[in-house]
C-alpha cells in the first residue's frame, strides 16, 4: 500500500512531469469544450469573427485589415503580437486555431507561476498553486468566452514577475517589452512595477524602466489607435463618456472634479465585482496585499466602465488582473506557510488557525470551479446535448451556400465560420447606421453581394436598442440595401435567410394586400384593439432542403390603427405528449417588418417557414411583448434573457 510519504517523495522529485501532465489534461479538456461550441454556433458576440478576419488577412499580407469595422484593426487596439502569432495561424487558417492557441497561452501560463511560487514556497506547494490556476473559473471563462489577444499577456506578465523577484533587470526588461506589445493597456500593469520597486526601495533603473515605457507606450498607442480608426482619439472611451470624448478631457475632469471619479469608484456593483475576483482564492491576496499595487490602475479602469459582475468575470476583463491576484495569494500562502517560534497564543489570529483557513481555500477553489466555469456545461454535454440539432443544420446549411469570394454581410452566428475572406460586414452595424462607439454614420459597402441573417438577431437589436432613435429605421435600412444591392432571397430554413445577388425569388417575407386570398382561412380574431389577424394559410412540405421537413405558413393580419410598439410572434410546436419540442420567437418579417411600420390601410401578410423538430405536431401561435437584455450561457455564448413576455390577445391554434 502506498504511502503518503511515498507520494509525496515521488511527486517531490517529478513535479516539471505532473506540471506538464496537468496542463496537458487542461487543455485537452478545453480544447475539446471551445471545438464542440464553435461547430454548434456557439461564438456569436463578434470578437471571433473579427479576430478571424484580421489574421486571415495578416497571414496573407494585408497586415491589420479587417472589414467589419471600417479602418485598421490597430484603430480598435494596438496588439502588435499579432503579428508574432500569425505564422501559427497560417498553418492552418481556422478560427479553431485561435481558440487552441488562446487555450495554449492561458494554460502554458501555470509554468511560470509555478516557477514564482517553487522560489517562494515550500516545494510541496508549487503545484497546487498552478492546479488552482488551471481550474480557476476565470481561466476557463477566458478560455470559452470568444477569442482575445489580452489573455497572450498573462504568460508575459508572469515572467516578467519572476525575473522582477529574482532581481534580473535585462530579462525582466525584455519580457516587459513583450508584454507591452500584446495590447495598449498592459502599460497599465507594467507602469505599476516601478511603484512595487519603490515600494520594495529599488534601485532607480527598476523604477524608471517600467515608469518610462509603460507611460509612454500607454500615450503613444493610444494616439496611435485615434489616428488609425480616424475618430481622432481612443474609441473605447465612450465607455466613460462623464470623462470625456479624449484623454485631454479626461485628464482635466479627473484633476477638476475628483468627486465624479470617487462617485464612479464606490459603487454597489463594483464591491460585488471585488467579491467576486476574490472568491475563488478565499481572499488570500488580501493576507500580503503589497503586490495588489500591480493591478491598481487596471481595477480603476475596470471599475470606472461600470460593468456589472457577470461582464467582467465571464469574459476575458479579467486577464490583467488575475496574474496580479496570484502573485499576491502565492505572498500571502508564503506567509501562512511560514514557521515561526512564537508562542500559539501570541501568534496572528490567521496563524493560529491557518488549516481551517486552507480549508476554506481549498473549498473555494473547487466550489468556483464547478460554479462559476463552464464546466458544469461541458459535463452535461457528454451526457446530454445541449444544442439545438435542427438549429446547427439549418446555421450549416447557410454558411455552405457562401462562396469563399463573396462579400456578405452577416448576423452574430456567422461572423467567425464566415470570417476567412476580405469582405465580411456584420449586419448590426447596416442596421444600426453607426459605426461601434460612435455617432459617425455607418455605410454597408456597395460590393455586398450575400446577405445571411437570423431573425433571432432583430430580438437582440430590439433588446439592446430599442430606446434609440436609430432602432426605429434600422429595417427600412436593411430593406434599402437589399433593393439598392439588387439582392433577392436564395433559401429561408427556420429562422435564417439567405439573400444573393441576382437572385430572382418569389419568396417574400412580407407584402402587403387588399384582400385575402383564395383558399386562405377566415379567422377575423381581435388581438387587442389595434390588430386583427384576418386569416391564415398552412402548407407543409415534406421533402424540402434534403428531406428537412417543413412548415409554410402565412398570416393575414390588419392594423386599426398605428401603433408604437413593436410586437413579436412566439411560435410553439406540441407533440403527442403535451410536450414542446419546438418553441422560438419571430419578429415579423424576419425582423424586417416591425408592427410600428405597419399601414393601416392594407392587409399584412408575414411569412414563415418553420422547421420542426418532427412530424406530425400541433402548431399554435401567440403575440407577445418583449423586454429583456443580453446575458451569457454556461458555454459563455450570447444569449437573450427576457423580463418581460406578456402575451397579447388569444393563443393561435394553426
Amino acid at each position: 500500500m502506498l504511502h503518503i510519504d511515498t507520494i509525496l517523495t515521488w511527486s517531490e522529485k517529478n513535479q516539471r512531469v505532473i506540471l506538464w501532465s496537468m496542463i496537458g489534461l487542461i487543455s485537452a479538456a478545453m480544447i475539446c469544450g471551445v471545438v464542440i461550441k464553435y461547430n454548434h454556433f456557439g461564438y456569436n458576440a463578434m470578437d471571433l469573427g473579427i479576430y478571424s478576419q484580421v489574421f486571415f488577412n495578416t497571414a496573407h499580407g494585408r497586415l491589420f485589415e479587417f472589414s467589419i469595422h471600417p479602418h485598421s484593426y490597430l484603430g480598435d487596439h494596438f496588439e502588435l503580437i499579432i503579428l508574432a502569432l500569425a505564422p501559427l495561424y497560417a498553418a492552418c487558417q481556422s478560427p479553431v486555431t485561435l481558440l487552441i492557441l488562446q487555450v495554449l497561452a492561458l494554460t502554458a501560463a501555470a509554468w511560470p507561476l509555478y516557477l514564482i511560487a517553487k522560489k517562494i514556497l515550500p516545494s510541496h506547494f508549487s503545484l497546487l498553486v498552478a492546479l488552482a490556476w488551471l481550474i480557476n473559473p476565470f481561466v476557463w471563462n477566458m478560455a470559452f468566452f470568444e477569442f482575445h489577444i489580452l489573455p497572450f499577456a498573462i504568460i508575459l506578465i508572469f515572467f516578467t514577475y519572476y525575473f522582477f523577484e529574482r532581481k534580473k533587470f535585462l530579462t525582466f526588461a525584455v519580457f516587459s517589452a513583450l508584454s507591452l506589445t500584446v495590447r495598449e493597456d498592459v502599460s497599465l500593469v507594467i507602469a505599476m512595477f516601478g511603484c512595487l520597486s519603490l515600494i520594495q526601495r529599488r534601485s532607480w533603473k527598476w523604477f524608471l524602466w517600467p515608469i518610462v515605457t509603460g507611460g509612454i507606450w500607454f500615450i503613444v498607442s493610444m494616439q496611435l489607435t485615434g489616428f488609425f480608426n480616424m475618430y481622432g482619439s481612443y474609441k473605447f472611451l465612450s465607455m466613460y463618456p462623464w470623462l470625456g470624448d479624449t484623454m485631454t478631457a479626461a485628464l482635466k475632469t479627473i484633476t477638476q472634479k475628483p468627486w465624479l471619479l470617487i462617485i464612479h469608484l464606490i459603487t454597489f456593483k463594483n464591491a460585488l465585482l471585488s467579491i467576486g475576483l476574490m472568491l475563488p482564492l478565499a481572499a488570500l491576496p488580501l493576507v500580503k496585499p503589497k503586490t495588489l499595487a500591480l493591478g491598481t490602475l487596471v481595477a480603476i479602469q475596470l471599475f470606472l466602465s461600470g460593468f456589472g459582475p457577470t461582464v467582467v468575470l465571464e469574459t476575458h476583463y479579467t486577464a490583467l488582473l488575475l496574474p496580479v491576484l496570484f502573485i499576491s495569494a502565492i505572498a500571502g500562502l508564503s506567509y501562512l506557510t511560514s514557521n515561526t517560534t512564537a508562542q500559539n497564543d501570541k501568534k496572528p489570529f490567521i496563524l493560529r488557525y491557518r488549516w481551517l483557513y486552507g480549508i476554506v481555500i481549498s473549498t473555494a477553489i473547487i466550489y468556483a470551479f464547478v460554479f462559476i466555469s463552464p464546466i458544469a456545461a461541458l459535463g452535461r454535454s457528454l451526457f446530454s446535448d445541449p444544442w439545438d440539432k435542427n438549429t446547427v443544420k439549418i446555421n450549416t446549411r447557410a454558411v455552405q451556400q457562401i462562396l469563399p469570394q463573396d462579400a456578405v454581410a452577416a448576423g452574430y452566428d456567422y461572423l467567425g465560420p464566415l470570417a476567412n475572406r476580405k469582405q465580411l460586414y456584420s449586419l448590426n452595424y447596416a442596421f444600426l447606421g453607426k459605426k461601434q462607439y460612435s455617432d459617425q454614420e455607418y455605410h454597408l459597402p456597395s460590393d455586398t453581394n450575400r446577405i445571411v441573417m437570423n431573425a433571432s438577431d432583430f430580438i437582440t437589436y430590439q433588446l439592446q436598442h430599442s430606446d434609440k432613435p436609430e432602432y426605429r429605421t434600422g429595417a427600412a435600412r436593411i430593406l434599402s440595401y437589399i433593393s439598392d444591392f439588387g439582392l433577392g432571397i436564395d433559401s429561408v430554413q427556420d429562422s435564417v435567410v439567405v439573400y444573393s445577388k441576382n437572385v430572382q425569388s418569389d419568396i417574400k417575407l412580407f407584402e402587403y394586400t387588399d384582400a385575402l386570398p383564395v383558399g386562405a382561412k377566415t379567422v377575423n380574431q381581435a388581438i387587442n384593439q389595434n390588430m386583427i389577424l384576418v386569416g391564415w394559410d398552412k402548407k407543409n412540405n415534406l421533402d424540402y432542403a434534403g428531406g428537412t421537413h417543413e412548415i409554410e405558413l402565412s398570416m393575414y393580419w390588419k392594423l386599426m390603427r398605428s401603433t408604437s410598439d413593436n410586437l413579436n410572434i412566439l411560435f410553439t410546436l406540441w407533440d403527442g405528449q403535451n410536450k414542446k419540442p419546438y418553441e422560438k420567437i419571430f419578429p415579423f418579417g424576419y425582423g424586417l417588418a416591425p408592427t410600428f411600420n405597419w399601414p393601416t390601410d392594407k392587409l399584412i401578410v408575414t411569412n414563415f417557414w418553420i422547421v420542426p423538430p418532427e412530424d406530425n405536431m400541433t402548431l399554435t401561435a401567440s403575440l407577445i411583448d418583449i423586454a429583456g437584455y443580453l446575458d451569457l450561457d454556461g458555454w459563455r455564448t450570447a444569449k437573450n434573457v427576457l423580463t418581460k413576455k406578456n402575451t397579447i390577445g388569444p393563443v393561435i391554434a394553426l
